[in-house]
């Protein structure tokens, strides 16, 4: 990265602006043009805060831009420092001095050469005074609880950074740095913050760099045009009065030596440089430089078999993807994907899938996945989760429910029969015997348990198939026969004498959705004799 190497040669930057050279202050120059102004230079390099506020945004980059138009949100209570937990915090709608009045905050996010570096800024009222101000960037997400005052929802966790910005107005001192990290418990951690850098300039300058680089922070020394509706206390509507318009750049990765995820930020005005000063106005916007978004489709593709091992009824089948909506993902990169199974709550059946990124993940990156459950709903309701965890790091998406594909689940019953008739010697009487031969098939994509009944049968029982399992495609023969009492006409006439039966069946199923299957009843009709 193209850095400022000192103290020194920051305010040697600051002389030059002040002498209207135009020069460039930037922790990265082919990235943001930190100058001052929030106009972009023509020819110069890299985004300003009028890109960006048009839309006009460079990927990889995520940017965030809130107004914060009086009496909203300002901070009250004594608990309301720096030094303090967020769950001690407390806000309200009211008002502040106007120097403190904070008009919008800005702040843009880039991953340049493996390092995430982040640009903040905003504008105050008016600049009748000292400038105080600070920017907290939260890894958890921090959102206000309440309408018009209330608490802070969310807390802070170690590695939140705050950068303390101060522009005096006096002739005996000038632009101050300071950047400390949420750590209650580091051993030279003063009052929960950790000092990780800091820097100063004589007076009179509009530019300040930490003393390691990682940090820098300036201000507008004459008028500048402002790219969002402004209306300073006094000045001119759309341009920003001298010290009116603050921004910096800090390099996060630099600082905290990995790349952690944030999701929000604040800007802050304050009542001194003091760490434990009482804190005024604030302006509370969302800038997750991480994020991934999963989702997926689902289909119920048959019925689970013996050979399946399992006591659920049905298969599924899954697929899906992730997607990488912010920063680009380093390799080596594990992600995990869950899904519940169609039962929220019971763990034990969850399909758990991870994958190691062997490449770089970049913005809109995506990462497929599919696997297998078992259920015993056609269709399940199915959730997934995924998260990705990286350098200390993990994000996790907001789950993904849908409702898989249901199974059609198609039994089938079928019968035939057929019959021929002879004579036989029953002791010592001539008789009628009709000989049967009944076909039970089972088709569609369901098993079944099979009775069939045909009641001249059996001594009149009828039972030929008594609970049988059969599987799709299953054929059973039966093959029987009986004496009949008496045929159908033909007393007088044997041509017209007949023997008719019926056959009947029914097939259940445990199957959800399934029940009972009955199949058309077939009957057998046979001539006594082949009168032709």
């Amino acid at each position: 990265m193209n850095k400022i190497k000192s103290v020194i040669l920051a305010f040697a930057i600051a002389i030059a602006l002040m002498a209207g050279a135009g020069l460039v202050l930037a922790i990265d120059q082919g990235i943001f043009e930190l100058d001052g102004n929030a106009m972009d230079n023509p020819g110069g390099s890299g985004d300003d805060w009028d890109l960006l506020f048009g839309g006009k945004l460079n990927p990889p980059s995520v940017f965030s831009f809130v107004a914060d138009p009086a009496p909203q949100s300002i901070f009250t209570g004594g608990g309301s420092k720096d030094i303090y937990d967020i769950s001690k915090w407390s806000w309200k709608n009211g008002s502040v001095p106007d120097k403190d009045n904070i008009t919008n905050a800005y702040g843009a996010a880039y991953m340049s050469n493996g390092h995430l570096v982040v640009y903040f800024g905003c504008d105050r009222f008016a600049t009748n005074g000292d400038a105080f101000l600070a920017f907290w960037f939260f890894k958890n997400q921090i959102t206000l609880k309440g309408t018009t005052e209330g608490t802070f929802n969310g807390q802070h966790e170690v590695g939140d950074i705050l950068v303390l910005v101060n522009f005096p107005q006096g002739s005996k001192t000038g632009p101050a740095i300071k950047v400390v990290k949420w750590n209650p418990a580091h051993p030279t951690a003063a009052d929960n913050l950790e000092l990780l850098s800091s820097g100063e300039v004589p007076p009179g300058s509009g530019a300040v760099c930490a003393s390691n680089d990682a940090a820098c922070a300036t201000t507008n020394l004459t008028e500048q045009s402002s790219p969002w509706p402004y209306t300073p206390k006094d000045g001119s509507e759309g341009t920003f009065p001298a010290q009116a318009f603050f921004e910096g750049g800090i390099d996060l990765t630099a600082l905290l030596g990995s790349t952690p995820c944030f999701s929000s930020y604040l800007c802050e005005s304050r009542s001194s440089e003091s760490f434990t000063a009482t804190l005024k106005d604030f302006v509370l916007g969302q800038l997750p430089v991480c994020g991934i978004a999963v989702e997926k489709a689902c289909q119920v593709v048959r019925l689970a078999t013996p050979a399946d091992n399992t006591t659920k009824y049905f298969v599924v089948d899954f697929n899906g993807v992730v997607t990488n909506t912010v920063m680009p993902i380093p390799a080596g990169a594990v992600l995990t994907v869950v899904d519940d199974a169609g039962t929220p709550g019971d763990i034990t059946d969850d399909v758990i899938i991870t994958k190691t990124l062997d490449s770089n993940l970049p913005c809109n990156g995506k990462v497929e996945f599919s696997g297998q459950f078992f259920s015993d709903s056609n269709p399940p309701l199915n959730t997934i989760n995924a998260s990705i965890s990286f350098l200390g790091t993990n994000v996790t998406a907001k789950p993904f429910t849908i409702e898989c594909t249901k199974l059609n689940l198609n039994p089938e019953l079928t019968l035939q029969k057929s019959c021929k008739v002879k004579l036989v010697t029953v002791g010592d009487v001539l008789a009628v015997k009709v000989d049967v031969t009944i076909t039970v098939s089972v088709g569609g994509n369901v098993p079944l348990t099979v009775t069939a009944t045909d009641p001249a049968l059996d001594g009149g029982t009828g039972n030929v198939l008594n609970g049988v399992l059969m599987n799709p495609g299953d054929e059973k023969i039966i093959t029987a026969s009986y004496l009949p009492k008496e045929a159908n006409g033909g007393v007088d006439n044997p041509c017209s004498a007949a023997f008719s039966d019926q056959v009947s069946a029914t097939g259940t199923s445990d199957v959800p959705g399934v029940g009972t299957v009955t199949a058309t009843p077939v009957t057998a009709n046979c001539a006594l004799c082949d009168c032709k």
